[in-house]
């Protein structure tokens, strides 16, 4: 239901868009002919019957990295670690990418983009038998252990964002880039199994949330098939954010419950690089693939978060945490 939130805007600025570019289209003279008037101004051609609107529509699979290495679990009676947060790695997840961009004939464009994915996830489980005498210690904040029988973690964590860029072609190759973003990233850390004090069940569930505003520039450029079917673009945008982060831990066995969280402001950094092959079908359909990389500093992982939690004096939010995503993408591109 949260993604549904999320998607429905994106979904209805881009049909709203997609409506006026159609109706646009269909009310403007259509060009005859094509010859000596199709000049180049600043270095790229000027062709009144050229496609001014493109949208992308991409599949995405991409892999993040694991959190810092924060201890999870210990066994006293090695002693030794038994399970750290680094230990907890993620597989490829799924999301998708729309894109919708107006450009005009001097090269002067605008943007709107969206992605999300909500499928990272990681889990383990530990039984008694991984501890020396079938106990371990929990960390469920900076100061406070549960001895604990057996565990299972579960490590989840989703992304979405949300910019529109000004773009402005300087040539036929290079068009910089300028916009505003908008980045919700949620990482959720569960521990579960059984207490050993009083042979119950526990929970322990971290949530750590991060929403992002900042601006960003970029460069988009034409590395490859500046006139050819075949395409190869390369794009790459840096920018700086205010972070509202946030963190929840609570903790519940039969016996105890506890529960705090803490929210801060500050500054965090991302940046993005990605390559993008093209295979001009007609003048209207392109099928596209390539390979991203993208990477945020200075955000709230949930695992940082126990070291960060005192639940008895406050807590406070720890974003020294960063999230590094590589993956590849394929998708349709149609211009009009």
């Amino acid at each position: 239901m949260v993604r549904i939130r999320y998607i429905a805007p994106a979904v209805l600025i881009s049909l709203t868009l997609t409506a006026v570019a159609i109706a646009q289209s269909n009310a403007e003279p259509q060009a005859t002919e094509t010859g000596p008037d199709n000049l180049l101004e600043a270095g790229r051609p000027v062709d009144a019957d050229s496609p001014h609107w493109v949208a992308t529509a991409d599949a995405l699979f991409l892999q993040r990295s694991a959190a810092n290495n924060r201890q999870l679990l210990y066994d006293p009676g090695a002693p030794a670690e038994v399970l750290s947060a680094s230990n907890l790695n993620f597989s490829f997840g799924a999301g998708e990418r729309l894109g919708l961009c107006w450009e005009n004939p001097a090269g002067m464009g605008l943007e709107l983009l969206y992605f999300g994915i909500d499928s990272w996830q990681s889990s383990a489980n530990v039984p008694s038998s991984a501890f020396v005498f079938g106990v371990g210690d929990l960390s469920i904040d900076n100061t406070i252990t549960v001895p604990v029988t057996a565990a299972q973690f579960q490590y989840t964590s989703r992304l979405y964002s949300g910019e529109i860029n000004l773009r402005y072609a300087l040539n036929d190759w290079l068009t910089p880039l300028a916009g505003l973003r908008w980045v919700d990233f949620e990482d959720r850390y569960a521990a579960g199994g059984t207490e050993n004090h009083y042979l119950g069940p526990f929970s322990d569930l971290v949530r750590a949330h991060n929403q992002l505003y900042g601006g960003q520039f970029g460069l988009d450029a034409r590395l490859l098939g500046r006139e050819n079917v075949f395409q190869i673009d390369a794009l790459a945008k840096a920018g700086l954010y205010c972070d509202a982060a946030a963190q929840n831990n609570d903790y519940v066995d039969t016996h105890d419950s506890f529960s705090a969280s803490a929210s801060n402001t500050h500054l965090a950094f991302l940046g993005e690089i990605g390559v993008t092959g093209s295979w001009q079908i007609n003048r209207h359909f392109a099928l596209r693939g390539g390979y991203q990389v993208m990477w945020l500093t200075g955000v709230a992982l949930a695992p940082n978060q126990i070291a960060a939690t005192d639940f008895a004096a406050g807590s406070s939010v720890d974003t020294s945490g960063s999230l590094f995503c590589q993956g590849a993408n394929a998708g349709l591109e149609i211009r009009w």
